[in-house]
């Protein structure tokens, strides 16, 4: 039974990363450092610098002049991104100081929680 679950473990990282490279539709920049990421402590510092970079575009974007309607949405999705971005800093802080199977997969979550919401925060900045 344990062999199960260490290769479902090892099959959970590929597929959380490539989920992260499609869904968050990287440049190509940000995809090679999707893929050179090799552990969920990696993939967060990925997700985590992803984030700040979308969120500097679209300050900005709001600085340039863009419509208010426009800005009230970044702002409302920002503030459900950020507290997720937080959470996940905190989960890769907890996982490194306690390496278990109940931390691994808290981290997991996190990360697999944070992906949806950049994701739906870079849609947002695109205007979709």
């Amino acid at each position: 039974m344990k062999v199960i679950v260490r290769d479902v473990r090892q099959l959970a990282l590929p597929l959380l990363l490539i989920l992260a490279a499609t869904v968050l539709g990287a440049c190509s920049g940000m995809r090679m450092a999707y893929e050179a990421a090799e552990t969920l402590e990696e993939t967060a510092y990925v997700v985590t610098e992803h984030y700040y970079v979308i969120l500097r575009e679209a300050n900005r974007l709001a600085d340039e002049g863009a419509p208010q309607e426009w800005i009230n949405r970044i702002v409302a999705k920002e503030r459900q991104v950020t507290p997720a971005i937080l959470r996940l800093r905190a989960q890769v802080d907890a996982y490194n100081a306690v390496r278990n199977a109940e931390t691994e997969q808290e981290l997991s979550d996190a990360l697999s929680e944070a992906v949806v919401l950049v994701s739906e925060f870079i849609d947002v900045v695109r205007g979709q």
